[in-house]
């Protein structure tokens, strides 16, 4: 067949990952035809005469060969990315199978982890030590996970890390840790000393999301750098600052490495100020820095 001389359409069906399936059902869509045109020109269909045995011997191949087009076809209805997981896995091994099979299918489901559909997080400065000059942040953080494989359930450890902490003024709280919430029931979180290290498992349901609350508080210098890289890949980041604190404040901050802007927040009001596309892990994705008017 000279695929160059099929009609437009029917190039664009042979030419797709399905084109070997395509092209049998042409054929066999042909061979009909050829079958009807010769049955209206009056082929003699007597089997006993010559021209009607080859007649009836080409309708019997005909009917054979439609019947397996038609099993082709219905196979072909069900791409591979609709099986399950494991079907589709053990594509990669080419029929493969045993315990070493079973086990690397297990790790394949492993190492495909989760990723942040979308991460919200708001800082807010809601009062400033007269004596020492620093400020009292509170950080909340929404994160909305996803599998990357999403007709499996999806199980990672979630990590919250913070260290090289601010000492608080003389007789202030240190640094804690308010909350972790999953799917809005809170998990225990214990008490931490100076630096968070809090590690727990996040599990995604095939099909679904997980959403992880957190929140926490601590003191900063003025002035002092406060910057963000995520541990997963995020599709969106977005950063609100809230200003609850009595004075007024100078923000300075750095989108992924792009040159400074500068911004006043008044005091009681509020600003959106990043709202950033596809950041990939340990990207540095703001350099913010806030000082007291």
């Amino acid at each position: 067949m000279n695929f160059n001389k099929l009609p437009q359409r029917a190039r664009a069906i042979v030419s797709t990952r399905r084109g070997p399936v395509a092209l049998i059902i042409l054929t066999a869509v042909g061979a009909v035809a050829l079958t009807v045109v010769a049955y209206l020109l009056g082929v003699p269909l007597d089997p006993g005469t010559h021209v009607g045995a080859v007649f009836a011997s080409w309708v019997g191949g005909v009917a054979i060969f439609v019947a397996g087009s038609a099993v082709i076809g219905l196979a072909s209805l069900v791409p591979p990315e609709s099986s399950a997981f494991d079907a589709r896995a053990r594509i990669l091994f080419r029929g493969q199978s045993g315990e070493h099979i079973d086990y690397i299918i297990q790790k394949i489901r492993e190492v495909f982890g989760q990723y942040s559909d979308e991460t919200q997080r708001t800082i807010s400065i809601h009062r400033v030590d007269e004596a020492s000059g620093k400020l009292s942040v509170q950080v909340e953080t929404s994160v909305k996970l996803r599998g990357y494989v999403d007709d499996i359930e999806s199980i990672a450890t979630s990590a919250l890390t913070l260290n090289k902490l601010c000492q608080p003024p003389p007789g202030q709280p240190a640094c804690r840790l308010s909350y972790v919430r999953i799917n809005d029931d809170p998990i225990e979180i214990g008490e931490f000393a100076g630096e968070i290290d809090f590690k727990f498992p996040t599990k995604v349901p095939a099909g679904g999301h997980t959403k992880v609350d957190m929140r926490w508080e601590c003191w900063v210098d003025n002035g002092e750098s406060h910057t963000h890289a995520p541990v997963r890949y995020t599709r969106k980041f977005a950063l609100r600052f809230e200003n609850h604190c009595s004075k007024d404040l100078r923000l300075r901050y750095s989108v992924r490495g792009r040159p400074d802007s500068e911004l006043t927040i008044k005091k009681g009001s509020r600003a959106d100020l990043i709202s950033e596309p596809d950041v990939n892990p340990q990207e540095r994705v703001y350099d913010l820095r806030v000082e007291v008017i």
